[in-house]
């Protein structure tokens, strides 16, 4: 890349990675006016007004942006001519003006006078160069022909002064050009838009070279085919498509093989709560962060890992938004450095967990390699089953190790919940991940509290707090865009907005979600005289607690009710609600299973009686007819669509707005974490808004009564009807996919003694009739089946009685409520469930799998059979709670008496099941129970065979050290050495052959350790047989039998793999070079050992 020098233009070239801050020049070329590098670099043709073109450029940059001393400009930074630096350059400058620091366009046929007027008439706007320097700079700024700022699009981290950009000009620029003022504001080649769409956006410009039209396209595109000049226009559009065509293909299979994985892992998405984020961002907000010392030094490695510490509402996850865009553009142009983000949130139940965060981890530092391939090895080894937290763990690591430098950056810690240690776990993990990975950097944000401040010490973190000053600066600059966006209070007087502004800034106390809470009220003031705008600034609550209980007083008495209602749905719901089912939940009367269908209203009406406590998510894409704006509804996906006409009434706006909001199904959720904070606090009950106060077990049992009653008034009016529509029950999904989960966290609670209509037990016993007509639902049918939900428990289960689905399903009051009837614990009742289909379980073994030890507990106390199951051809409850990984169960079990080596009729070992599924602690507490380390049943493997096939090496020294045989045959008739050897465990060979395994025994059908090694083309385990001495005896015919084992193999997975992408072809090439090292290997070993 070569660069000008903005004190005296000279030319210098840089290499890759080496290029300082610099400006882009955008300009329209006039014929015959421009200069030449050559013209640059001999001081020639000064008198051009293109020379004096690139001087008043380099005399702007000096001027305004200090800071930066380099400047790039097409006409003069690339020696045309050299045909190949123009085809890298053609391929490489929309990254040049992607790295950019900004963008200076000059519009030369814009004046000073009419810069608003006829901006968009622009000939700038026309031509097709022009669009990639529209889009891929960060920040443009857009001049006059006399060099005064006309405004912006985009934002950026540069330093100097802000005030430079003018005001943002996107919404302007989308309406002349067509593309949306979110590509407008920061456009990425990998996101959302399809490459039909970039295409459209070429439509009216022109260039003078007619093959420029396509070329101009590869940056946007994303496609790198080089120029050729003289392959007419024809020729440039087939080059593009075909590159275009190319790139999705090999996109289209790179997403496959993601998917896979994806859906084995089931990883929650960050970038939703990242878009988010942005678009509740304001330019230039937020930047003294990435400008600070402590975030430049941790960038760029001084400082290990950062926290950003601030109080409730001060903005904290729209600055860690601005990390992550900063950390984006510094990783950018480097293969070694990789990002990774995870949002916290307490909206989103599966964005809360440890598993969680690394799940979305792994997955997004798998997106390229070399820490693909190694997720694909985890897939196809472990793609069957459910990874626990600390493979998880190790899978993470080795992703680090695929990286030079990787960054996480993780917000709102605060919201990972401490219940149960969720969160001390999280933070032990990352910081033995620290320990294990010195080169991956942590950026975390939270709130500051006694043990997040005592985790972060122990993790060696720096320290740094959001400071009240400058947010308040970046405060001021949100209020006076908002400002800009309303309808009425842009058309205040600037004394008015400037008092606005100045108020608020000053009050706020570096606290955003307080002032954006003011802004609200102001714009529903009926009347916008600055008389009332003034009382109403005089009057503003001093605190976030009083902005709230002002809300909720201001709802009256006569919506109390009512408001109540939506807030514990909104508090307590497993997912954001749609305005329809918020609707539905209104009219439910629990009591008696019935619904107030009497007093149903139009939804949106939600939306006014919570006005300020609710935040409307982002929607589905819009019909292209839709043009008002829902940006007063604060909702975070319309907020850049056209204005409704100001003539429109009051009551119009909302309904339109509502109508849009209800008919494309946005979610609807709390405003902000400190909401539901303030409805569950302890402050509340002192105040006026005590009766809004929500307590979690009171309100997790109403809304699970709610689910039943709701399920139970659809059951009685679909046995009178002969069709159902979904629209007609909205709620029905969410009722029969969470209300036990509603139920169980109510039952689970301290002092609940389920008091309110215990309508779980009829929906429980009325089951089957209740799915069988759901099953009509088109939602009930797209649902996800949890295992512990209620619609998987009836989807799988037949002839299920009420006790054991309430055992199944985790609810330890309603299973005391059952018992109360002199129910029989010890019989055995037909349930099918999906990890044992077919068997016979009782309810211990239902309590059991749904892991309530309440539950076991209770059951043992009245009698149940400890052992039920031994003798019967079934597993133990023992065996089951081995299988699924309660140890907590497991104990209780044991201190019950249950049999550890159960002598007959049962299909598995407790030890046996717990080798099998990899639950180490487990397997130590069996066998310090006494459980024999070499007992099995059936074909399954031994716990050592398993311990191998998982490569546990702690289990495997474990089972070994408590006198495990280590040749001992399972029902298979295999050795733990051939089961390590044929799944390909490298470590369980390399600690069985220290342990003085036996290498050359067989199978039942004749195969040795080495053979299978060979077979399945483990080039490192036959390896690691070949230096046992043992291995390969003369006179055996050890080595042409395992070569003939290998050809053989060879040929069957050549003639089955036949390649149809680029996946297969790269899996062929490696199980080719796998053999072929192999087979090298036994030759040299048959050279060595003098083997015929």
């Amino acid at each position: 890349m070569r660069l000008l020098r903005v004190e005296n233009l000279e030319c210098r070239d840089f290499g890759i990675n080496e290029a300082p801050k610099y400006v882009v020049a955008s300009h329209r070329w006039v014929k015959g006016c421009e200069v030449s590098l050559q013209d640059i670099q001999d001081g020639r043709n000064k008198e051009k007004s293109g020379y004096r073109k690139v001087e008043e450029f380099a005399e702007f940059v000096r001027k305004h942006i200090p800071s930066v001393e380099w400047l790039w400009v097409d006409t003069c930074c690339i020696n045309k001519e050299s045909a190949a630096e123009l085809s890298e350059a053609v391929n490489l400058m929309f990254d040049w003006y992607r790295e950019a620091e900004l963008c200076i366009a000059l519009l030369a046929d814009v004046n000073g006078q009419e810069k608003t007027e006829i901006f968009g008439q622009s000939e700038w706007f026309k031509r097709g160069w022009t669009l990639q320097e529209l889009l891929a700079p960060r920040l443009v700024i857009f001049v006059t022909s006399s060099w005064q700022v006309i405004g912006h699009k985009g934002t950026s981290s540069l330093s100097g002064d802000e005030t430079l950009a003018g005001p943002s000009l996107e919404r302007d620029i989308s309406k002349t050009t067509g593309i949306p003022e979110a590509a407008l504001h920061d456009f990425r080649i990998d996101v959302e838009y399809s490459a039909e769409q970039k295409l459209t956006w070429m439509k009216g410009r022109s260039t003078t070279r007619e093959e420029d039209m396509s070329y101009a396209l590869y940056g946007i595109c994303g496609v790198r085919p080089g120029a050729n000049y003289g392959e007419r226009a024809e020729g440039a559009r087939r080059r593009l498509l075909a590159a275009i065509n190319e790139d999705q293909h090999q996109a289209t299979q790179k997403r496959a093989r993601l998917r896979k994985i994806e859906s084995w892992l089931s990883p929650p998405n960050p970038w939703t709560s990242h878009q988010s984020a942005r678009r509740l961002h304001e330019p230039q907000t937020g930047t003294w962060l990435t400008r600070s010392a402590q975030f430049q030094n941790w960038k760029a490695a001084s400082i290990r890992h950062l926290w950003l510490h601030g109080r409730a509402g001060c903005g904290k996850t729209i600055l860690c938004s601005t990390a992550i865009e900063a950390v984006k553009a510094h990783c950018k142009g480097q293969p070694d450095a990789i990002y990774a983000v995870f949002y916290f949130s307490f909206a989103e139940k599966q964005k809360q967990q440890p598993e969680d965060l690394f799940r979305s981890l792994i997955v997004q530092l798998g997106e390229s390699e070399p820490a693909l391939s190694m997720l694909q090895q985890a897939y196809d080894k472990h793609g069957q089953s459910t990874l626990g937290l600390e493979q998880l763990e190790d899978m993470l690591l080795s992703s680090f190790q695929s990286y030079s430098t990787v960054f996480l950056l993780i917000d709102a810690l605060d919201e990972c919940p401490q219940d149960n240690d969720v969160r001390l776990i999280m933070l032990e993990c990352l910081t033995r991940l620290s320990q294990k990975a010195p080169h991956v950097k942590i950026f975390i944000t939270s709130r500051d509290s006694p043990n997040i401040r005592q985790s972060m010490a122990a993790l060696g973190i720096e320290s740094m707090a959001v400071g009240t000053h400058p947010v308040n600066e970046d405060i001021r600059r949100h209020v006076a865009t908002q400002m800009t966006r309303d309808h009425r209070l842009s058309n205040l007087d600037q004394k008015t907005k400037a008092l606005i502004e100045e108020t608020i800034a000053m009050k706020a106390d570096g606290i955003f979600r307080w002032a954006s809470c003011q802004l609200q009220e102001l714009k529903r003031l009926k009347s916008t005289k600055p008389r009332y705008i003034k009382a109403t600034l005089q009057s503003l609550p001093a605190t976030l607690d009083d902005t709230y209980e002002r809300m909720l007083v201001e709802i009256g008495s006569l919506y109390a009710e009512e408001a109540l209602t939506l807030l514990q749905w909104l508090a307590f719901s497993e997912r954001p609600l749609t305005l329809r089912e918020l609707a539905a939940a209104t009219l439910i009367r629990a009591s008696d299973y019935s619904m107030d269908t009497a007093e149903s209203s139009p939804p949106e009406e939600i939306l006014d009686v919570l006005c300020g406590l609710v935040h409307v998510d982002r929607c589905p894409k819009h019909d292209a007819e839709t043009t008002f704006d829902l940006g007063a509804m604060d909702c975070t996906d319309c907020n850049r669509m056209s204005a409704i006409p100001s003539s429109t009434s009051t009551m119009e706006r909302l309904y339109l707005r509502s109508f849009h909001v209800a008919r494309k199904g946005c979610k609807i959720r709390l405003a902000h974490a400190s909401v539901r904070e303030y409805l569950v606090s302890d402050r509340i009950g002192k105040g006026k808004a005590k009766a809004y106060a929500v307590a979690e077990g009171t309100a997790q049992a109403f809304l699970a009564q709610s689910c039943f009653g709701y399920l139970l008034f659809y059951f009685d009016q679909a046995k009178c009807q002969s069709a159902l529509r979904d629209d007609d029950y909205p709620l029905c999904a969410y009722a029969m996919r969470f209300g036990v989960y509603h139920q169980r966290a109510a039952e689970n609670q301290v002092g609940y003694e389920g008091t309110i209509s215990r309508l779980q037990v009829r929906v429980l016993q009325e089951n089957r009739a209740i799915a069988k007509h759901l099953s009509s639902l088109k939602a009930f049918r797209g649902l996800d089946h949890s295992p512990d939900s209620l619609l998987h428990s009836i989807l799988w289960n037949q002839t299920v009685p009420t006790l054991h689905l309430a055992c199944l399903l985790g609810l330890p009051q309603t299973a005391v409520l059952l018992l109360s009837g002199e129910v029989d614990c010890r019989k055995t009742a037909e349930v099918r469930l999906l990890f044992m289909p077919g068997r016979s379980h009782s309810a211990l073994h239902c309590a059991v799998w749904s892991g309530s030890l309440q539950i076991v507990k209770l059951l043992l106390s009245r009698g149940a059979d400890v052992d039920i199951g031994s003798g019967l051809g079934e597993s133990t409850p023992l065996c089951v709670a081995c299988q699924l990984g309660h140890l907590h169960i497991v104990n209780v079990l044991l201190n019950q008496g249950a049999t550890v080596n159960v002598n007959q009729g049962v299909v598995q070992q407790p030890l046996q099941a717990a080798c099998v599924w990899n639950h180490d602690a487990i397997a130590r507490r069996l066998l310090e129970a006494g459980a024999d380390a070499d007992v099995s049943v059936g074909y399954d493997d031994s716990p050592l065979s398993a311990a191998c096939k998982h490569g546990n090496e702690n289990l495997v020294n474990l089972l070994l050290d408590r006198g495990a045989d280590i040749n001992y045959r399972a029902g298979s008739d295999w050795t733990a050495l051939h089961t390590a050897s044929e799944g390909g465990c490298e470590n369980a060979v390399k600690l069985l052959l220290q342990r003085n395994a036996d290498t050359t025994a067989m199978t039942g059908d004749g195969m040795t350790a080495l053979q299978l090694g060979c077979m399945r083309r483990h080039d490192g385990i036959v390896r690691l047989l070949l230096q046992d001495k043992d291995t390969i005896r003369p006179g055996r015919g050890d080595v042409s039998r395992s070569l003939t084992v290998l050809q053989g193999s060879w040929d069957d997975y050549e003639y089955y793999a036949e390649p149809v992408d680029s996946e297969d072809v790269a899996a062929l090439a490696r199980a080719e070079e796998q053999a072929n090292a192999i087979r090298d290997l036994l030759l040299e070993a048959q050279v060595e050992l003098g083997l015929p």
